[in-house]
């Protein structure tokens, strides 16, 4: 307890720490103090003397003076150096490609069932569309012959076969992908991380922002829920597609195969040089949100407080400073886009260009057959817009991935004891007395700061009263 303060004639004032004087409300009663060691002093007047101020950074103990966070500061997360002593833990994007592991995990949490008749529907789907295409180029030729060995009933019913067998395909792999995978998975996930931070210790709210905690389970859990499906959807559709235009083209035109090596080259090239730097785009797009979030939040809980000092011009260019920062990495990405875009439809104009010469030259020899080749040009002249969403949706799926790993660190939080310890379960008559007793008892607010009490040992008899003394921060709670 503080003692009073005397105030001398020239205005100077000693605050000084004194033991409290007490009397028990009966005579069981007992104290226990949790600095008992501390010397005691009294505070006397001096007319002319200037006392030196005692610091609160020197009589506080180390639990009330933890560093606070300055804006524009960076913490380091657990696992640096100093995480530990950080009032509140900094957001650090990954570095690299999401890892394989992840995409098990997640497609495990789809169901492997579900994935197979997904991957399955959606082959047969696109298989089904080449073949249609084929019957068409079937159907023409034979119509350039002088006697026809079909009818035309005949051939229609074979293309309204595929048509429809395709269709079929088409709803089974998008109603298993919406009803089984994309439920199955939203719902694990969501259900692992909220058990994960209901469970959390108090020292993980202590030290993550609430803003970090909104995004896991609004922005990371809507890619979970809605984008992932849909762009796992949209780029198997375009890989499986290229593939069969390109075994077409081949098939056509056999020579097309040298030029798909340097084409394959220059692809792969481009979409590793993309990736890298839209994933680390991406990543810290989805960094510096959280900020966005946790601020806005704070400031609407204490509106009133920020009016009440005037505050709210600082606390508008604060966020505004945020937003700023967030954008600067928005526009470099839509930026890299037009980059990936200028460089595709170059190679897809080369396809179309190879294609073309390659079927002139064939059908000027009399090697090849004038409806492949027409398929064939068809098939290059639909690569375009093809490999350029393929390559959009791969970018987007491992960017929407890099939200799914930041809910995984969330299903991996620290996690208290378990409500029911069952080889350490008291006896069916316990409490058989109210008895307490420390012995040798030390603790700390939270892993890596100093220890707020160290081998404390008392008793308490049943029945006992008892007053627990000591100053802000000492440990009473």
């Amino acid at each position: 307890e503080f003692g009073n303060v005397d105030s001398s004639e020239s205005g100077n004032a000693t605050p000084t720490v004194g033991a409290s004087s007490s009397s028990s409300a009966s005579a069981n009663a007992s104290q226990v103090d949790l600095h008992s060691s501390r010397p005691h002093s009294h505070s006397h007047s001096h007319s002319h003397s200037h006392p030196l101020r005692r610091s609160s950074a020197n009589t506080l103990p180390p639990a009330s003076i933890a560093p606070v966070q300055r804006t524009g500061q960076l913490q380091p997360m657990a696992g640096h150096a100093g995480a530990q002593h950080a009032l509140i833990t900094e957001e650090v994007s990954a570095v690299g490609k999401v890892s394989t592991a992840a995409y098990i995990d997640y497609f495990r949490s789809c169901t492997w069932t579900g994935t197979a008749l997904f991957v399955g529907g959606m082959l047969l789907n696109q298989g089904l569309l080449v073949l249609s295409n084929v019957w068409l180029k079937v159907w023409s030729s034979a119509n350039e012959r002088s006697t026809q060995t079909h009818s035309t009933a005949y051939y229609i019913t074979i293309y309204g076969i595929f048509g429809l067998a395709a269709s079929a395909f088409c709803y089974l792999r998008s109603d298993i992908q919406w009803s089984v995978c994309a439920v199955r998975s939203g719902r694990t996930t969501h259900q692992k991380m909220l058990e994960s931070v209901f469970h959390s210790p108090m020292s993980f709210f202590d030290t993550t922002p609430l803003g970090r905690v909104l995004q896991r389970f609004s922005k990371d859990q809507n890619s979970v829920d809605e984008v992932i499906p849909k762009t796992v959807s949209s780029w198997s559709q375009n890989l499986f597609s290229i593939v069969l235009s390109l075994l077409v083209i081949v098939f056509s035109l056999p020579a097309f195969g040298l030029v798909m090596v340097p084409v394959l080259l220059f692809f792969f090239y481009l979409k590793n040089y993309f990736l890298m730097t839209s994933r680390t785009l991406k990543r810290l797009d989805s960094t510096t949100r959280s900020p966005i979030y946790a601020s806005f939040q704070e400031s609407l809980v204490g509106a009133a407080t920020i009016r009440a000092y005037g505050q709210s011009e600082r606390f508008m260019a604060e966020n505004l400073r945020k937003v700023d920062s967030n954008q600067s990495c928005v526009y470099p990405y839509l930026s890299l886009n037009r980059w990936l875009a200028v460089r595709l439809e170059f190679m897809s104009a080369f396809i179309i260009f190879a294609t073309a010469l390659l079927g002139v030259l064939s059908l000027l020899y009399g090697k090849g057959d004038a409806g492949l080749v027409g398929l064939s040009v068809t098939y290059a002249l639909q690569s375009t817009q093809q490999i350029n969403w393929m390559l959009r949706m791969e970018c987007d799926l491992e960017n929407s991935m890099c939200d799914y790993v930041r809910i995984q660190e969330f299903q991996e939080l620290p996690s208290e004891a378990p409500e029911v310890i069952e080889h350490n379960r008291p006896a069916e008559s316990w409490p058989e007395q109210g008895t307490v007793e420390f012995k040798n008892y030390s603790t700390r607010y939270r892993e890596g700061l100093d220890l707020v009490l160290r081998d404390l040992s008392f008793r308490v008899e049943p029945r006992q009263k008892v007053g627990i003394v000591g100053r802000t921060g000492a440990g009473k709670s």
